[in-house]
């Protein structure tokens, strides 16, 4: 009598299949391992997420409300003029081609007086700490800006055309840096927002004196 064959046991399901691995697994030398890097990425993912910087939307706010209109202000100085007093820059290029102090001398004085008005009260705002920083940026680029003009002052006061020109192109690239340094604050504050700026850089050069006269 012929033996017969005992039938084949049935394959595992997924479920069987899963489980065999996994028995495997925790016999291998790496499963130590590979539960501890899990771990340490969970861990990691957590300490990411607990140390993340917040965004202090009120501080900016401070900023964008009370120091930014008077960095406007400053700036409408030299491009526009203010109060019935022309533009440094309108004035400070026709000094630069005529070489007649007159184009400059009766608005220094005007000019000086209301960027000592914009500073004190740049300084005299009130913001969060986490944003004073962009304060001092905006106020010595404003205080550039006046130092140009107290260079222009100067260089009416000497005889001589090409000192004055000399003279003049200093004040100007006083100004671009003061520029600069304004971008550079504007920038802070999109890093605060925590958006994706250019990154630090060295700044662009001034024009040079030879690019001047």
């Amino acid at each position: 009598m012929s033996q017969v064959d005992a039938p084949s046991p049935p394959p595992p399901t997924r479920s069987q299949s899963i489980q065999l691995r996994w028995r495997a697994a925790k016999r291998s030398v790496a499963f130590p391992v590979t539960i501890a890097a899990i771990a340490a990425l969970l861990l990691g993912l957590m300490a990411g997420r607990a140390t993340a910087p917040t965004v202090d939307e009120s501080a900016i706010a401070a900023i964008e409300r009370e120091i930014l209109p008077l960095v406007v202000d400053a700036d409408a100085l030299w491009t526009a003029g203010s109060n019935g007093t022309p533009g440094v820059a309108t004035q400070l290029q026709a000094l630069r081609v005529d070489g007649d102090p007159d184009a400059v001398a009766p608005h220094v004085d005007a000019w000086l007086e209301a960027y000592d008005t914009v500073l004190l009260r740049l300084v005299g705002v009130e913001v969060p700490p986490t944003v004073r920083p962009v304060q001092r940026q905006f106020v010595s680029a404003v205080t550039l800006s006046r130092d140009a003009v107290e260079v222009i002052s100067a260089s009416i006061e000497v005889a001589d055309r090409a000192t004055r020109h000399e003279l003049t192109s200093e004040a100007v690239r006083l100004r671009v840096r003061a520029e600069q340094l304004t971008q550079t604050a504007q920038a802070a504050i999109t890093d605060l927002r925590g958006s994706v700026t250019s990154g630090v850089s060295v700044p662009g050069p001034v024009p040079s004196l030879a690019e001047l006269r």
